[in-house]
C-alpha cells in the first residue's frame, strides 16, 4: 500500500515541479557557501603556498616608508612594557578582543594566516584598542620569529603564546602544514624565555598528544601557571560550539627547557611525518 506523503503549512512539494526543486537545490548551496556556523571549523589552508610568504615583511616594508620596521609594536600599544601574549591563528579576532577588554594589563597580538577572516570592522576595533593588536602573518613562513624579534627590541616580554583549535590537517601527507609543528617549537624555544608559557588547547586529542610527543626535547609539560588560568576563563569561540555538541578539549601547557635534549625515536617519527622543517614554497603538490 503506498503511503501519500502531506506537505507541511506552507511548504512547496519540491518533487512535483522540477523548477521550484532546482530554485531550492541553488539556494541551498548559496546558503551553505555564504554562512557558516557559528564556531564551526573555518576551510583548511595550505600554509605553504607561495602566497601566503612574507605576510609580515609586506606590510613592514610598507611601514618602514614611515618609521623603523619593528616600531610597529610602539605605535600598536600604549604600554608596550606590560607582557605580551599571542594568539596564533586567531581566526576572526574574538577571543583576542574579549581577552584585551577583561585583560588591560596584558598586550595581545593576534596573528592569522586568511586575511578575509580579519574584517575591517574588527581591525577597526583592534586600533581603537590600546593594548590589542591584529596581524596577518604565516608562523610556517618564519613570520613569527621576526614578530617575536621586533617585540624584544622594543623592550616587550612575551609571556604567552596560544595556539587555541589549530586546523588538525587529518591526512599524514598534509602534517606538515599543521600550525603545531616543529618550526613553531623551534622558533618558540629560540625567542622566549624561560619563563614563558606555550599553551596549546584543541578539541583533537590526536593534535594533543601529537605536540606532546614532538616537544619533549625543547620542552616540559607543566600546570598553567595565574596567568594561563585567567587566559583559560575565556572561552574560544570554538570551544563553545565543541561544548554545545558534547565534545571534550585537550590542553597542554609547555616550558621551556634550559638545555634542549636529544630527539627520541618517538620525535624522530613524528618529525618525519611533518618533513621538512623549512618550507619549500613551489616545491610540494598543492
Amino acid at each position: 500500500m503506498m503511503s501519500t506523503k502531506h506537505n507541511l503549512p506552507g511548504a512547496v512539494n519540491t518533487e512535483s515541479n522540477s523548477v521550484y526543486a532546482d530554485e531550492n537545490a541553488m539556494a541551498s548551496r548559496s546558503r551553505r557557501r555564504n554562512r557558516r556556523r557559528h564556531g564551526a571549523a573555518p576551510r583548511q589552508l595550505n600554509p605553504l603556498k607561495p602566497q601566503y610568504c612574507n605576510l609580515v615583511n609586506l606590510w613592514r616594508e610598507a611601514d618602514a616608508k614611515k618609521s623603523h620596521p619593528s616600531e610597529w609594536v610602539i605605535q600598536q600599544y600604549a604600554n608596550f612594557h606590560q607582557p605580551f601574549v599571542l594568539d596564533i591563528g586567531c581566526g576572526e579576532g574574538e577571543w583576542a578582543l574579549k581577552t584585551a577588554q577583561e585583560c588591560p594589563d596584558l598586550n595581545i597580538l593576534g596573528l592569522e594566516l586568511r586575511s578575509e577572516a580579519l574584517t575591517k570592522d574588527r581591525r577597526r576595533q583592534a586600533q581603537e584598542m590600546p593594548n590589542l593588536a591584529l596581524l596577518d602573518a604565516n608562523v610556517l613562513s618564519g613570520d613569527l620569529k621576526v614578530l617575536l624579534q621586533d617585540i624584544h627590541k622594543v623592550g616587550g616580554n612575551v609571556a604567552a603564546v596560544m595556539v587555541q583549535c589549530p586546523d588538525p590537517h587529518w591526512k599524514t601527507k598534509h602534517r606538515k602544514r599543521r600550525i603545531l609543528g616543529p618550526i613553531l617549537l623551534q622558533t618558540c624555544y629560540d625567542c622566549m624565555s624561560l619563563q614563558a608559557s606555550l599553551f596549546v588547547r584543541t578539541d583533537v586529542e590526536r593534535v594533543a598528544q601529537d605536540i606532546s610527543i614532538l616537544s619533549r626535547h625543547l620542552f616540559v609539560e607543566d600546570a598553567p601557571d595565574n596567568l594561563l588560568e585567567r587566559l583559560c576563563r575565556i572561552p574560544t569561540e570554538r570551544m563553545l560550539y565543541v561544548n554545545r555538541k558534547g565534545g571534550s578539549m585537550y590542553q597542554r601547557t609547555f616550558r621551556k627547557r634550559s638545555e634542549p635534549l636529544p630527539p627520541s625515536d618517538d620525535e624522530n617519527d613524528e618529525q618525519e611525518d611533518f618533513g621538512s622543517e623549512e618550507p619549500l614554497f613551489g616545491v610540494y603538490d598543492y
